[in-house]
């Protein structure tokens, strides 16, 4: 494979991956499909729900895109968010090696939220740009079919998902300019083919893996 991300630590015991992306972007599916593709090679997966889908899940939701509402809302995604985060990093240390898989992580709510309501969020939660973006070792964007193939676009199998293709095409950007200081980001385009797409993005976070946790150092 060409393309793939280079490397920017050695061998850790915890591959930690972050798979983001603007709205219908077949994140969530690469999540809850990754896992027999990384225990396949040794590795023990630990793929984390999406943090935002656990709150609405349980009624804390907001009809709202934008305005304080959607800022209250982020903030207390990133608390979750940070919380399961060190959780499953605590259990997973002691099964190494370990690749976990989030849908999803801090950086993720700037794409929901107006520049100004981004600072205001990082000063509450005293958050540092650098130190957050070091806590995962690999980003993997999957583009939105928003900015792709727009007629494939929709609202239908995700009740959570309020934003309009041109709302989509926003949070996308605002989602990647977040990220982008992360020295690891690996874009997978968006496509006709799904499954094409799928499996792009699985074979960079398998390849990643077990270069990271698997091959031999010198």
């Amino acid at each position: 494979m060409a393309n793939h991300p280079r490397l920017i630590t050695r061998a850790a015991p915890v591959s930690r991956i972050v798979v983001t992306g603007g709205p219908c972007s077949g994140k969530t599916t690469l999540v809850a499909r990754i896992g027999k593709r990384i225990e396949a090679t040794g590795i023990r997966p630990y793929p984390v729900s999406e943090a935002a889908t656990l709150m609405i899940a349980a009624g804390a939701r907001t009809r709202a895109t934008q305005g304080d509402a959607m800022l209250l809302f982020q903030r207390n995604v990133v608390r979750v968010q940070l919380a399961l985060e060190d959780a499953i990093f605590e259990i997973a240390a002691t099964n190494t090696p370990a690749a976990i898989v989030h849908d999803r992580g801090v950086f993720d709510a700037a794409g929901f939220l107006e520049p100004t309501q981004w600072k205001i969020l990082l000063n509450d939660a005293e958050l540092n740009d650098r130190l957050t973006l070091s806590r995962y070792h690999l980003v993997v964007h999957m583009e939105s079919v928003a900015c792709g193939v727009p007629e494939l676009y929709s609202n239908a199998n995700n009740p959570s998902r309020l934003e309009t293709v041109t709302e989509a095409r926003a949070v996308e950007k605002r989602i990647v300019a977040a990220w982008s200081a992360h020295p690891n980001v690996v874009l997978i385009r968006s496509r006709p083919d799904f499954e094409e797409k799928i499996e792009e993005a699985s074979e960079q976070i398998v390849y990643f893996a077990k270069e990271q946790l698997l091959a031999p150092r010198l």
